[in-house]
């Protein structure tokens, strides 16, 4: 199952909002939707549950029109959309039954998914008596309830400890593994890394940056290599350029004039065993302030 997004444009008033945005998200593997505050994104998730209606472009469902799929989807909006002082059991049952289930279904639905996310006990507990933590996974729970096909999360780990994290992942993790397509939108770059395969960054309503996380961290240039070796290296590794210490080895940040390629030779022909050599990639947070930052470049 692949949902495609192509050529999306939509503009409030004098403000484009998105300017051809076009990607595709598979089932079983969680797409990470990044960029700024104001770049397009919340625009972009709005069209894709039919809240708001492009000006042009398409949003297809393996191949076909997504409005005429009768597709289930699950969204947790940033904004936390739970009624404060009612039962938690009475609110799901509630929205269940709104997303078309009768009364016997929904209430074991609200059970075995309270029941999957490890919070049954506070059923009859209303939202203001829970943590922050425990009220994001009744949210959780919420957009959940009737197994969407397609699931749009919008900062789904914000207000949990890493514990709290770690469980999350492991059931969205599962959830698009079954054939489900995820898209996840955050701003915690360590949680997007570890959890999404393909990512996808918006700059003022463009995409910039879109593909597999390990191609593009191939596709930049590395100035940072990490050596281990046997002896001190650092004399030579400073000729090319900053030195620092790390697990047991160096980080040379090379100079804009040096070449990594260079470095090894100036090494190997000093005499030193190199027991470790590796070009530092990028992490997911520097990709991302390369693309979206002011000055960013498309990759």
């Amino acid at each position: 199952m692949t949902l495609t997004v192509r050529d999306i444009y939509k503009s409030f008033g004098d403000i484009k909002a998105l300017c051809g945005v076009g990607f595709e998200a598979s089932a079983g593997h969680p797409l990470g939707l990044l960029g700024r505050n104001g770049a397009g994104k919340t625009t972009l998730m709005r069209i894709i549950m039919d809240i708001l209606k492009a000006d042009s472009g398409e949003i297809l469902l393996d191949g076909k029109p997504l409005a005429d799929a009768r597709t289930a989807i699950g969204y947790l909006p940033e904004e936390r959309g739970l009624y404060r002082t009612s039962r938690i059991g009475e609110q799901l049952i509630y929205f269940a039954r709104l997303r078309g289930m009768d009364a016997a279904r929904a209430k074991q639905a609200v059970s075995d998914t309270l029941s999957r996310f490890g919070i049954e006990e506070y059923i009859n507990r209303t939202p203001e008596t829970l943590s922050k933590g425990n009220q994001q996974r009744v949210q959780l729970a919420l957009a959940m309830i009737n197994r969407p096909e397609i699931l749009i999360l919008d900062e789904p780990f914000s207000g949990l400890d890493p514990i709290g994290t770690a469980q999350l992942k492991e059931i969205i993790r599962d959830y698009a593994a079954q054939g489900h397509i995820v898209i996840f939108s955050s701003h915690q770059m360590p949680v997007v890394e570890d959890f999404c395969e393909d990512i996808v960054i918006i700059k003022s309503g463009r995409v910039v940056t879109k593909g597999h996380l390990n191609d593009i961290r191939n596709s930049y240039h590395s100035s940072r290599v990490f050596i281990r070796a046997c002896g001190d290296i650092s004399a030579i590794a400073q000729k090319h350029g900053d030195v620092s210490a790390k697990n047991g080895g160096i980080v040379c940040a090379l100079s804009n004039d040096a070449d990594a390629n260079e470095l090894l030779a100036d090494l190997s022909s000093s005499g030193t065993q190199i027991t470790h050599f590796e070009i530092i990639r990028p992490s997911l947070e520097e990709i991302f302030i390369s693309s979206s930052g002011e000055g960013g470049n498309a990759q």
